[in-house]
């Protein structure tokens, strides 16, 4: 699970790792696709708080390769 907090524009001002996946490699992997997809889109005005605080669910799958 990724914890976050973005303002209201969209910028990611602070990510942690609140259940790691037991892999450093993925959990490293996870708090830098959250800073790669910044700006994220702008929270409709429904949702409330500044900043506001997510906690998403990360799920990553290895296809080991042929040959």
């Amino acid at each position: 699970m990724l914890r976050f907090s973005m303002d209201r524009k969209g910028h990611v001002l602070s990510a942690h790792i609140q259940g790691s996946s037991g892999h450093a490699l993925l959990d490293q992997e996870a708090m830098a696709l959250v800073r790669r997809a910044e700006p994220l889109p702008v929270p409709p005005d429904s949702v409330q708080g500044d900043p506001i605080t997510l906690t998403v669910p990360i799920e990553f799958y290895i296809e080991k390769g042929k040959g």
